[in-house]
């Protein structure tokens, strides 16, 4: 496995962190 598959494969693993991330914070407000 070469860097730009590793970085690549850790980059769409933390843009999918932050997105759920997102809709869990948009959930959280939306039940108080």
């Amino acid at each position: 496995m070469d860097v730009g598959t590793l970085l690549f494969f850790g980059g769409m693993s933390l843009a999918a962190f932050l997105a759920w991330l997102c809709v869990w914070a948009g959930e959280f407000k939306g039940r108080q």
